[in-house]
């Protein structure tokens, strides 16, 4: 029964364990703890991903200061580290700048060296503008710029996923509009972004199953969804496939997921930028942060659901398994250590032990004594040894406990029990403590010597 106690207890406790997890309360504190790891890690791999494609056509509004911007100027003397920075992203397929003089400058990337690139009219069915247009390419909602930013800033715009040029592989594609300090000048800076590349990426670098990363454009009417799993799976489809494969959020859904931002798009505070909301019977998790890009704002994140958590897929049977498994573990672990208790108490173990005991000399809690009735100095037996035994046993008990040492001189030398075992009516150890319990048993009773009184007899050579 005693050996089965710690077995009913971790059952006791596991099931409380179990219990305690079932409750909604604890299963949303959880989900928060997680979702707060869980989280933070898919929004850093998503900024980490989105932040340089921004950085790129974002720094070229910094050349409005210069001036009226109308020509792409001479690639031979920036090609090389254009397309080094780019390669070094890893994401983008193709690149594109033309201005106003319709010339543009198409970059291919293929990761080499000698990456192909060209100038061409931007109107050429050969040009990437002209090829992105007959994709089919749709922009997203921009009304949230004002008309002064669309003159004399620039306007950043995002297309729908589609089958972006030469790849001919589902993608989107990144635009800035750059307007000099006159009407007449201006460029146009496009990113084509493969959407395996990035979904490998995202995946690689750690963020979460079924993760879904979203950007809200100015106007907070249009913004693009997309999420990882799938991303892999609409490598080769069209536009209207690729909606029809992606999860959508609803009307109802998505105006509040863009009224949550709204109201907290001026918040600094970046755990205010947490939240969750339900549609369709669907808990959300999204986080969300600001982003310039040239004149314009933009809200990215990541949506999570809820079910996703590993804490939302513990179903019963896999808590009665995991009660059992825990229990399995516990015992096994009690089992352990009872084994290495075993083991600490080998002769060796103990023999250890006691010299190192002896070595230091008696303590409050350790006494010697040379034999029970033997008297060395005697050379004869003389009982009145026994009483020293007793009373020193007295003492212990008045105390705090301790052990008696019988075999062991005053100097800590080992002496044994031999002799004692010569002079008793029968040799041997079994006969021995039954003498010395008879012995202490007369003198306080038999239980308090069988509950308080333990008889070893270790070896020392």
């Amino acid at each position: 029964m005693f050996r089965l106690l710690p077995l009913i207890l971790i059952l006791i406790l596991s099931g409380g364990i179990v219990s305690m997890f079932r409750s909604a309360d604890l299963r949303n504190k959880l989900n928060d703890s997680v979702f707060d790891y869980v989280s933070s890690r898919t929004f850093q791999v998503a900024e980490d991903y989105f932040n340089p494609l921004f950085e790129i056509v974002s720094s070229s509004v910094l050349w409005t200061n210069i001036g009226n911007i109308d020509s792409i100027g001479s690639p031979e003397d920036y090609i090389d580290l254009l397309e080094g920075r780019l390669n070094g992203l890893g994401t983008v397929s193709s690149f594109s700048i033309s201005d106003s003089n319709n010339d543009e400058l198409d970059l291919l990337l293929t990761g080499e060296i000698d990456d192909s690139w060209k100038i061409i009219s931007t109107g050429s069915a050969e040009s990437l503008s002209s090829k992105r247009i007959s994709a089919g390419i749709e922009y997203l909602s921009i009304d949230g710029s004002s008309d002064s930013d669309k003159i004399h800033g620039s306007v950043f715009r995002i297309s729908t996923p589609y089958l972006i040029p030469y790849k001919n592989v589902s993608g989107i594609t990144l635009c800035l509009e750059v307007s000099g300090k006159f009407e007449s000048g201006g460029l146009t800076i496009c990113l084509d972004l493969p959407l395996d590349q990035m979904a490998n990426r995202l995946q690689r670098e750690g963020a979460v199953k079924d993760a879904v990363i979203f950007i809200l454009m100015p106007s907070h009417e249009d913004f693009i969804i997309l999420p990882v799993d799938d991303l892999l799976k609409t490598s080769d489809k069209g536009a209207d496939e690729i909606t029809a494969q992606f999860p959508v959020i609803l009307e109802a859904g998505a105006k509040t997921l863009v009224d949550e931002i709204t109201d907290k798009k001026n918040i600094r505070n970046n755990d205010d930028r947490k939240f969750r909301f339900t549609h369709d019977e669907q808990t959300w998790l999204a986080e969300f942060m600001n982003i310039n890009v040239g004149n314009e704002n933009l809200a990215m994140g990541t949506l999570i659901p809820e079910d996703a958590l590993w804490t939302a897929q513990i179903s019963l049977p896999l808590q009665i398994f995991l009660l059992f498994l825990l229990a399995s573990t516990g015992f096994l672990v009690l089992r352990l250590i009872q084994d290495y208790k075993k083991v600490s108490k080998s002769p060796y173990h103990i023999e250890e032990e006691l010299r190192a005991q002896i070595s230091e000399g008696e303590t409050l809690n350790l006494e010697f004594k040379s034999s029970l009735r033997w008297d060395y100095r005697e050379e004869k037996v003389n009982k009145a040894l026994e009483e020293i035994i007793v009373k020193s046993v007295a003492a212990f008990n008045n105390a705090e406990g301790g052990t008696l040492l019988i075999g062991v001189g005053d100097a800590g030398e080992i002496l044994g029990i031999e002799k004692d075992y010569d002079v008793l009516r029968q040799t041997g150890r079994d006969y021995y403590e039954i003498h010395l319990r008879n012995l202490l048993s007369s003198k306080y009773g038999v239980g308090y010597t069988s509950k308080n009184i333990t008889v070893d007899f270790p070896w020392l050579s």
